[in-house]
C-alpha cells in the first residue's frame, strides 16, 4: 500500500544530477530499506511525519477503499477522454475524405492523405451519390 500511495503524488520534479541530495526523494524510492527509512525519519521531522500518515492510510480499510475507487475513477476517465479524442480525430478524417471526394480526389489520393481505408472511403462515396 505505502508504494501505491507515495507512487500516486508528485511532489515536486527534480533534475537527475545531485537528486541524491533530497531527502524526500529518498523516502519516495521504491527501493528504500527499512535501515535507510529509520535514518531518514530520525533526520527529518517532516518525514516521520509523512511516515506515520502513510502508515495511518495504510492501515484504514475506509482509507484504502476510497483511494483505490478514487484511482478507477481516475483511470476510467482517463479512458473516456482518449476514446473521445480517437472519435473525434476519426470523425475529422471522415469529413476530409467527404470534401476530397467532393473535389474529385481519387480514392486512393484520399487512403493516403486521410489514412482510413478503402473500404471507408467507398462507403462515405456511397453516402454522397
Amino acid at each position: 500500500m505505502r508504494d501505491h500511495l507515495i507512487n500516486s503524488f508528485l511532489f515536486w520534479q527534480v533534475r537527475g544530477e545531485g537528486i541524491q541530495n533530497y531527502k524526500f526523494y529518498e523516502f519516495l524510492r521504491n527501493d528504500i530499506s527499512q535501515e535507510e527509512l529509520e535514518v531518514l525519519i530520525n533526520m527529518d521531522k517532516d518525514i516521520k511525519k509523512a511516515e506515520e500518515k502513510l502508515e495511518y492510510l495504510s492501515s484504514d480499510p475506509v482509507t484504502q477503499e476510497l483511494y483505490f475507487e478514487r484511482e478507477r475513477a481516475l483511470h476510467e476517465k482517463a479512458n473516456l477522454i482518449n476514446t473521445g479524442i480517437k472519435q473525434g480525430i476519426k470523425q475529422e478524417k471522415i469529413e476530409m475524405a467527404r470534401k476530397l471526394l467532393q473535389n474529385n480526389f481519387s480514392v486512393q489520393m484520399i487512403v493516403e492523405l486521410t489514412e482510413l481505408t478503402e473500404e471507408e472511403i467507398n462507403e462515405i462515396k456511397l453516402e454522397l451519390h
